[in-house]
């Protein structure tokens, strides 16, 4: 009797134990936690390159030559036709030295030499028998503008082409002509039988209106 019950005893203690193993665990509720505020990310600065040790030459310059102007000179002669009032269209030569200060005009009519100025791209000088023609030459690409101008009604203008052979007067052999003088050498004179020659006559000390002999022809001019 005694032993029945210490064995009910075991049984229901043993089966309490495999029946406390058996039940789930007891559910444990998390402690409220704050929730974590959103991370801003902060912009990281941009890498500096790192300084190199050596110094950095500026980058060469390439070297900008000034655009060559067109250079035409005014020295030389210059040759064409241009219409001059009651003498018509006359073929005329223009002879100018390199400094542009003296322009001498070849017409059958006579070689005369005047002071010109020189303005910029225009040679103005003064013509006729009483300087009362104004010329002026202006190179371009077909060779130089020329203008005369004067109150008598002449109004012209023409191309004209550098080069050619100054006309030469065509002085009769029993008329003396008279020499035109060179407005860059006081007391000399143009000979009037040879313009083209460069030398000059000299004159000085002798009046106007008398006549020398020209050395080379041995013809008589008169002293203007």
């Amino acid at each position: 009797m005694n032993m029945s019950i210490l064995q009910r005893s075991v049984v229901i203690t043993a089966m309490s134990i495999l029946y406390a193993q058996r039940l789930p665990a007891p559910i444990v509720e998390p402690a409220d936690q704050p929730t974590p505020a959103p991370q801003t990310e902060t912009p990281s600065a941009p890498e500096r390159p790192a300084k190199s040790k050596h110094k950095t030459e500026p980058a060469a310059k390439a070297e900008t030559k000034p655009a060559a102007k067109s250079q035409q000179g005014f020295g030389g002669t210059w040759t064409g036709k241009i219409n001059q009032g009651l003498l018509g269209d006359i073929v005329l030569t223009l002879t100018v030295d390199a400094s542009g200060s003296q322009v001498v005009e070849h017409t059958a009519l006579g070689t005369f030499a005047h002071p010109a100025t020189l303005n910029g791209r225009t040679l103005t000088w003064h013509g006729g028998l009483l300087n009362e023609i104004t010329w002026t030459l202006t190179p371009n690409e077909n060779g130089a503008r020329i203008t005369s101008l004067s109150p008598l009604g002449i109004n012209s203008q023409a191309t004209f082409t550098r080069g050619g052979k100054p006309a030469v007067a065509q002085v009769p052999q029993n008329k003396t002509p008279t020499a035109q003088r060179d407005p860059s050498r006081p007391g000399f004179v143009i000979n009037p039988f040879n313009p083209n020659d460069s030398r000059r006559l000299d004159v000085r000390g002798k009046a106007s209106g008398t006549k020398l002999k020209d050395p080379t022809s041995g013809r008589e001019f008169i002293v203007p």
